[in-house]
């Protein structure tokens, strides 16, 4: 069986420069850092590798349609642990509107993740009607192993 060597990603501008120009442009639901909150860790390659994979599920989304590959659970884990990075919380709405699924489908998959201790979620202080959700520092270490562990098939400098 021959051995495929991927192409490398785009390179990945900083947020503020980020422009529409294609299918790979970032999509992911955003809100802004939480007032007073500790400032965001350092960008790693494992970041940057999580952002393009999400980013590439979109347009997979985009051109081939949702029913032929859809990962809700992956998609959500991808987001938060992003989010994380950036210092962003995310609301449980946000993190359905990541897996890109319908609401109550988003709410299946965040429960069996807090089921497997991979997301917790908490009630916003400022309004009861709101819950956040993260990642658990075992779910962070995982996809950190996990994107590490790409990102040395390859090489570093061949994804970023």
């Amino acid at each position: 069986m021959a051995s495929h060597v991927f192409p490398p990603p785009p390179a990945i501008k900083p947020p503020a420069a980020r422009t529409r120009t294609s299918a790979l442009a970032d999509e992911s639901p955003r809100e802004a850092p939480a007032a007073g909150r500790a400032a965001p860790r350092a960008d790693t390659p494992a970041v940057a590798l999580a952002r393009f994979i999400y980013r590439l599920r979109r347009c997979r989304q985009e051109l081939f349609g949702g029913a032929l590959f859809s990962e809700p659970a992956w998609d959500i884990l991808l987001e938060l642990y992003v989010a994380g990075h950036e210092g962003r919380r995310i609301s449980v709405s946000g993190a359905c509107e990541a897996a890109a699924v319908p609401q109550t489908t988003g709410l299946r998959w965040l429960n069996q993740l807090e089921a497997q201790n991979m997301v917790t979620k908490r009630t916003d202080p400022r309004d009861a009607r709101r819950a956040h959700v993260r990642l658990t520092p075992q779910a962070i270490r995982k996809m950190d192993e996990l994107l590490n562990d790409v990102l040395a098939l390859n090489g570093a400098d061949a994804w970023i």
